[in-house]
């Protein structure tokens, strides 16, 4: 199963879904984890930080996801681009759920 991260999208969020230390977990687990080029930049992990510990540095973590990680609530337009049959997992405590996000 295919995990994809994408970067955050909201302009002050420093955070990324997942740390290389929780990606080569999500591994030992089974998982295949592909995250978007420059996510981790803000908090600290390089793109080089995931790659050393077998994730897969990518410029679209979407199209072939079985579930995203994210750490704020998607926009509409990453709502749109979220596979069919794909699972969102987010934290919720970091923000409000807006209503117009739900389907």
């Amino acid at each position: 199963m295919r995990i994809g991260i994408p970067k955050e999208s909201f302009a002050a969020e420093r955070r990324v879904a997942a740390t290389p230390d929780s990606v080569k977990r999500l591994q030992k687990l089974g998982f295949e984890v592909a995250i978007e080029r420059g996510a981790g930049e803000a908090a600290c992990f390089p793109d080089a930080s995931y790659a050393a510990v077998g994730a897969t540095v990518v410029d679209d973590p979407w199209s072939q996801a079985q579930v995203v990680l994210k750490v704020r609530q998607p926009t509409l337009d990453e709502v749109a681009r979220i596979p069919q049959g794909a699972t969102l997992i987010r934290d919720r405590k970091s923000t409000r759920l807006n209503s117009s996000h739900v389907a």
